[in-house]
């Protein structure tokens, strides 16, 4: 089997790295306009206003905003109105309050967050009010996390043919379910290789739901209960599906798409991150609004959308001069 190239693993940093910090420039479609109400982050003066690298935003139950930083090494804490609250500061390093590097978190309904770091095999808990309470490791390597239902985590990464993996506050594994997805057949050769049966991603509604983003085509799998209750099918032109590319190096580059897929009612918002943003940063990422299965809308946004409130506010990571967090509201135009 071949290996995976450091290209692999450069690119998709450098994907991540765009699409965490994309400019901010939100264009209306025909039928819907997006509604600014928010905006927290500064260029200069309060530090805690600050933003280096945004790459991950989360809400708990009463709407306070949870923002990661991960070139500064935090989580910032505000309430629905943008009030700084908290800062947690993450410690780098091996010992059972650090990790090595941050790669992403979930929020739960009563504010603890869980914080994925390391290499994917170690995974922090914090309480409500930011303290430390524990680590634990897992005995896989996951990609990411989200929030599920009673306090718990769903993990995304294989093992025993299964994608994703609930865990408790003690770190106690409860299940696991979804199998990976099926290599299309100009990729057999590669039958045996991991990175390309799951995508870069997971969202859940923190009820239960889960998104997951098939990443060989334009299909979001719906997960509600452990088991797939549904599948939305979209066409974009700022999607590409996950390909392999030619590397210098011994091995093969792999370039993953990347979405999220937040739900509000009977609509899913989705956003898209356009590859073509790295080489052109005028290019811009799409929204595609699905309502009752059925896509209805599609607008330019140059940010990405990584959470979404109780009142339907979609919650973007956005730069135009420094890296902000911008809330909009979607609304439908009126004739």
């Amino acid at each position: 089997m071949r290996k995976i190239s450091l290209i692999a693993v450069i690119f998709c940093c450098l994907v991540f790295m765009n699409l965490l910090s994309g400019s901010a420039s939100i264009k209306n479609s025909d039928e819907f306009v997006m509604i600014e109400d928010l905006s927290i982050g500064v260029d200069a003066g309060d530090e805690n206003l600050m933003f280096a690298l945004i790459n991950d935003i989360d809400l708990d139950a009463e709407g306070n905003i949870y923002v990661l930083d991960v070139r500064t090494s935090r989580i910032q804490k505000f309430d629905n109105k943008g009030n700084f609250l908290k800062s947690v500061r993450i410690k780098e390093g091996e010992g059972p309050q650090e990790v090595p590097r941050i790669n992403t978190m979930a929020v739960t309904e009563k504010g603890k967050i869980y914080l994925l770091g390391g290499n994917g095999i170690k995974i922090l808990l914090f309480d409500e009010h930011g303290e430390f309470l524990r680590f634990f490791k897992l005995d896989f390597q996951a990609i990411h996390i989200a929030p599920y239902v009673e306090e718990n985590v769903v993990v995304l990464g294989i093992k025993d043919d299964r994608l994703f993996h609930i865990f408790g506050e003690e770190g106690e594994h409860q299940d696991s379910f979804g199998e990976p997805f099926e290599i299309p057949s100009r990729y057999s050769q590669y039958k045996d290789l991991a990175p390309l049966k799951f995508p870069m991603r997971i969202d859940g509604s923190g009820g239960g739901k889960i998104f997951v983003l098939n990443p060989h085509r334009y299909e979001i799998n719906i997960y509600e209960k452990n088991k797939l209750i549904g599948l939305l099918k979209g066409k974009n032109k700022a999607f590409e599906p996950l390909r392999i590319t030619k590397s210098n190096l011994p091995g093969i580059g792999i370039v993953f798409p990347t979405v999220s897929a937040l739900e509000y009612k009977e609509r899913v918002y989705v956003t898209l991150l356009n590859i073509k943003t790295l080489l052109d940063k005028e290019v811009p990422n799409q929204l595609d609004i699905f309502e009752k299965g059925v896509p209805i809308a599609s607008l330019d946004v140059d940010g990405f959308a990584y959470a979404i409130d109780k009142e339907g506010r979609l919650y973007f990571a956005e730069e135009d001069d420094f890296p902000k967090i911008v809330r909009y509201t979607p609304k439908k135009k009126t004739s």
